[in-house]
């Protein structure tokens, strides 16, 4: 079974080959991300979605997933869950409508712990679809910083002295793989009133939607 998640403006037609492409078939899922703005414009696109779906097989399922526009980290931290729960194989499509939410969609595949199967991107320029290999955002952490975001997420706000204590490594080691967590966007550090306090930063509520 194959579970597609992709972005939906008003111009539903680069959907249509995709499905074809990726041999989208009977029992399959569809999941269409857009903003929650009303748009009568967009009703009718997911309408003709469900159309065309049903030319195809009508048991394929289409899902709508509204997310309140402008606002990236929080929709970020949504499809990143949602991908997180499907237990099929994922194609994730980069196309068409509102250009946050395909990049919210895009750091969500990035940091997820689905199994992608491919992730499509379209040009605006050559109408031209094609595939390509998206990295990981945990890529280049190093055993250390793994188990201090790992504590940081199931444990905190904690300081530097509790992350030491927890999992045997030296104030110094902890402070240095802290900076460089807090410098990526894993974790955020408040040293108000003298001491300071680790919690997940952005982009470690994303890794903790996919572990």
């Amino acid at each position: 079974m194959t579970t597609l998640v992709s972005t939906l403006g008003f111009d539903t037609s680069h959907l249509y080959s995709l499905l074809v492409d990726e041999g989208v078939e009977a029992g399959d899922h569809l999941v269409l991300v857009r903003p929650d703005d009303g748009d009568s414009r967009g009703d009718d696109a997911v309408h003709e979605v469900r159309e065309m779906t049903r030319k195809i097989d009508d048991t394929i399922s289409v899902e709508l997933v509204e997310v309140e526009p402008g606002k990236f980290e929080s929709a970020a931290v949504e499809l990143g869950g949602l991908l997180d729960d499907v237990d099929d194989d994922v194609v994730v499509n980069l196309a068409g409508g509102d250009r946050m939410l395909m990049l919210a969609l895009a750091v969500a595949a990035m940091s997820s712990s689905a199994e992608l199967r491919s992730v499509h991107v379209r040009s605006d320029v050559t109408r031209e679809s094609r595939c390509v290999d998206l990295p990981s955002l945990e890529a280049g952490l190093d055993d250390s910083q793994r188990e201090v975001l790992s504590y940081v997420l199931d444990n905190g706000p904690v300081s530097n002295t509790d992350i030491a204590a927890a999992n045997g490594l030296s104030e110094s080691s902890v402070s240095r793989c802290v900076r460089d967590l807090e410098r990526r966007g894993f974790v955020e550090v408040d040293d108000a009133g003298g001491s300071n306090s680790v919690d997940a930063g952005f982009l470690g509520l994303l890794v903790d939607g996919g572990r």
